[in-house]
């Protein structure tokens, strides 16, 4: 399953959609996940467009803030947008990450009822 979060610090997850400077995305498993890449966005600017190019082929972009025109806006792309603020990937030994403490548990299990 390919995920993205919209950061600010490529760390955590703090930043709306619309206005995020930077997208990292992942591909995960039961195994843990993996960094595929990071979008830097800063120059294009606040607007879904550019954003939305970037998702193709993602199923789920976690956001900490989101509007209702964006929401309907990557519905109507087969996106779904999950609120989780201040939640962060950690990475553990052999360079794959992992869902940090902050992550709250019931995301953590919609992740992987995603991958049952």
């Amino acid at each position: 399953m390919r995920v993205a979060f919209a950061t600010r610090d490529g760390e955590h997850v703090n930043s709306e959609l619309r206005g995020a400077p930077r997208l990292d995305l992942y591909e995960v498993t039961c195994q843990g996940a993996r960094l595929e890449r990071s979008c830097d966005l800063q120059s294009a600017g606040h607007g879904l467009g550019a954003r939305l190019g970037v998702l193709a082929g993602v199923e789920r972009v976690y956001v900490a803030a989101i509007g209702p025109s964006a929401a309907a806006r990557l519905a109507v792309a087969h996106l779904l947008a999950s609120l989780i603020p201040g939640a962060a990937l950690e990475t553990v030994a052999g360079g794959t990450h992992t869902f940090g403490r902050e992550l709250p548990d019931r995301v953590a299990a919609i992740v992987r009822a995603h991958l049952a």
